[in-house]
């Protein structure tokens, strides 16, 4: 039934959504041990990330309807040519982001504070984030896709995975380990392993559907 329907992508959805705040809420708590200074700056650091990525989430937003419109009309070449597109893409604008901030991570420290911890923790965590970034945006468009492909469940099976199998795991081994610096660290394995994944995952889906194509 269409109540069914509805129930079936909007459920993967609500999950996803209630994921992020757990998240966040989790790698907040493990930052406070470090002290205000490192919640500060992460805090920081992460309104900086998210002007940054103001373009290509413009793109990925796109992505859905367009896959969903050509899923429909079975053109699957222009899905794979959009999601080839939008993957180099990704990889390249966030290579270019990364090595901007790596480059002026203490400048635009100076413009959030000027206390000399803050701007270091700030520093910290732009350089070692920043090599993931694209690995990132991946995981998004490659979510973008699947969503496309009518395949919530494996959208929202992304989210979980990166969030409670990978993320959360990884940043309590990592603040243990390597204090701060290992909690960051543990943010940039997440994403490129996350993003490798997801990458997979969407190529996976758009094979499937170009084999049900060809035996239809």
């Amino acid at each position: 039934s269409s109540w069914r329907r509805v129930v079936a992508m909007g459920g993967p959805s609500i999950l996803s959504m209630m994921l992020m705040p757990i998240s966040s809420s989790v790698l907040t708590r493990l930052l406070g041990g470090f002290g205000h200074e490192a919640v500060a700056a992460a805090g920081a650091a992460g309104r900086i990330e998210m002007f940054a990525f103001v373009i290509p989430m413009a793109l990925g937003i796109s992505l859905t309807p367009f896959m969903s419109q050509n899923f429909g009309a079975q053109r699957l070449d222009r899905i794979r040519e959009a999601l080839r597109v939008a993957t180099r893409f990704a990889l390249l604008y966030g290579g270019l982001v990364a090595v901007l901030f790596i480059a002026l991570a203490p400048w635009i420290a100076g413009l959030f504070t000027h206390d000399p911890k803050v701007a270091g923790i700030f520093t910290d965590y732009i350089r070692i984030i920043a090599f993931g970034y694209g690995a990132l945006e991946v995981q998004r468009y490659s979510s973008f896709t699947l969503n496309g492909l009518h395949r919530p469940l494996a959208a929202t099976a992304v989210t979980a995975v990166r969030v409670l199998v990978v993320l959360i795991p990884l940043s309590y081994l990592g603040s243990y380990l390597g204090g701060v610096r290992g909690l960051f660290a543990a943010r940039l394995v997440t994403d490129l392993a996350c993003g490798t994944m997801a990458c997979l995952w969407a190529w996976r889906a758009v094979r499937q559907a170009e084999s049900r194509v060809r035996g239809g």
